[in-house]
């Protein structure tokens, strides 16, 4: 089992192999869109609807796009079938990708 230190207070957590990111999908949204957070999730709205992974794949291209990274380095390791997913940035810092998605959300 790999170790991950959760940063207080935050969706992201540090992981040996980047950063892991507490997502929450809302898929056939009118766009796509940082929506702030639900629970201890952020809130990501896609305009791509839950069928045939094109949800999934098109949440790894927008975080890679609003963090950018290639698409390469986001991978959805938990949660392919539900709203709740957890993503890994390979060889993310957590501070930076917390601050690049807050940013993209305009969320403090």
């Amino acid at each position: 089992m790999e170790r991950s230190v959760k940063i207080k207070n935050s969706f992201v957590r540090g992981h040996v192999r980047g950063a892991l990111v507490e997502v929450y999908v809302q898929p056939g949204a009118g766009g796509n869109e940082v929506a702030g957070y639900r629970e201890d999730r952020l809130k990501v709205r896609l305009k791509a609807p839950p069928v045939e992974g094109r949800a999934n794949r098109e949440c790894v291209k927008y975080l890679a796009r609003a963090l950018s990274v290639p698409p390469s380095a986001v991978e959805i390791v938990r949660g392919r079938k539900s709203r709740m997913k957890t993503v890994l940035v390979k060889g993310g810092a957590p501070e930076s990708v917390e601050a690049k998605l807050k940013a993209e959300g305009g969320l403090t």
